[in-house]
């Protein structure tokens, strides 16, 4: 819990717990809790583990965590909501962020 006036810096946070602030962290503002900056795609599949918290360790799992509507919380914004894609459309949807892999140079 936040309390008015004070610095989250100054409240006794657990690391997890300081996380789940996102982009307030940086902003200071109401409005920015519990929202995070999305990174590029480029390069996805070199970015493993993924979320904010690094817990989610493939892209098929990203894939089936999106595609339930992701974890239900009270930021959630109103844009995720349950896809029920088909088993094909998964596999493109993760073939499609693969492609935005580049080549690795050989060693």
């Amino acid at each position: 819990m936040l309390l008015a006036g004070k610095n989250p810096d100054d409240l006794i946070l657990t690391n997890a717990q300081r996380s789940e602030l996102g982009r307030f962290n940086v902003t200071q503002t109401i409005s920015a809790l519990g929202k995070f900056k999305t990174p590029s795609l480029r390069n996805i599949a070199l970015t493993a583990p993924y979320m904010h918290d690094g817990s989610i360790k493939t892209l098929t799992e990203v894939v089936e965590h999106y595609d339930k509507g992701g974890d239900k919380n009270r930021f959630i914004d109103a844009k995720i909501f349950p896809l029920h894609l088909t088993p094909q459309e998964k596999a493109d949807l993760e073939g499609f962020m693969q492609a935005l892999t580049s080549q690795q140079p050989l060693e």
